[in-house]
């Protein structure tokens, strides 16, 4: 497949993603707010009629969520510190490539997250203003963006696609909180407080990346960069 053709692919099928899970949130298509809690008077009906939901059962939610949005995440870091070796800044890559394997490690609570996603929107910003520059890249550097397009690719679209259950868990939550006592209601707080995070901060940062991997694409179109992984990242986008 061309260059041409497969970076203008991976692109739509980038968009498409973003666009159905950005409406899952009930949020703008770029751009969208950070979500909150329900609203009062919102429904906080069990998700399956006849069996309500226990503590346990979203502790159990909220882990696979935890989970699968660190593997995401790691995906996008190390696409990110690949972006930076691009431009020949090795020392921040590094930096970055130490976090991205630190989430491989096991869960993270919430000010980790929190660190974590502050740094990696520090690079994200970083990453689109080096790309306004248009400045050429040299051998290694095309070589470094063909290698950072997968991981890009694929950590956008898999966080892209917890957007419904982001949703549910935030009902689910909320649901715990509104029954414990006054007396439990800090402790619920504290054991779902990473979720929670999660569900807050995420559209926003997902709609950051986003934005930014058209850029990447379009801008990788423009130094020439194609190959074997621009194939096997529209094929990995295809699997999610």
């Amino acid at each position: 497949m061309k260059c041409k053709s497969v970076l203008g692919a991976l692109t739509v099928a980038l968009s498409m993603t973003m666009v159905t899970n950005a409406s899952a949130f009930g949020l703008p298509k770029i751009g969208g707010s950070a979500l909150g809690l329900p609203e009062t008077g919102s429904s906080d009906k069990p998700a399956v009629s006849g069996s309500p939901e226990t503590m346990d059962s979203v502790l159990t939610q909220q882990d696979s969520l935890v989970k699968t949005y660190q593997s995401s995440l790691r995906d996008i870091l190390s696409s990110q510190a690949l972006l930076l070796e691009a431009y020949g800044m090795k020392e921040e890559a590094a930096k970055l490539r130490s976090e991205a394997e630190a989430l491989a490690k096991g869960p993270l609570d919430k000010e980790q997250f929190s660190i974590i996603t502050r740094m990696s929107e520090r690079i994200d910003r970083r990453i689109n203003a080096l790309i306004d520059k248009q400045k050429a890249l040299t051998d290694e550097g095309r070589k470094k963006y063909l290698q950072a397009l997968l991981p890009y690719a694929t950590g956008v679209a898999q966080m892209a696609k917890l957007a419904p259950e982001l949703k549910s868990f935030l009902k689910s939550a909320s649901g715990q909180l509104k029954s414990a006592s006054l007396m439990e209601k800090a402790k619920v707080m504290e054991k779902l407080d990473v979720g929670m995070y999660l569900a807050k901060a995420s559209p926003g940062y997902l709609s950051n990346v986003a934005s930014t991997t058209k850029k990447v694409v379009t801008y990788a179109k423009k130094q020439g960069v194609s190959k074997k992984t621009a194939d096997d990242a529209l094929k990995m986008l295809s699997r999610l």
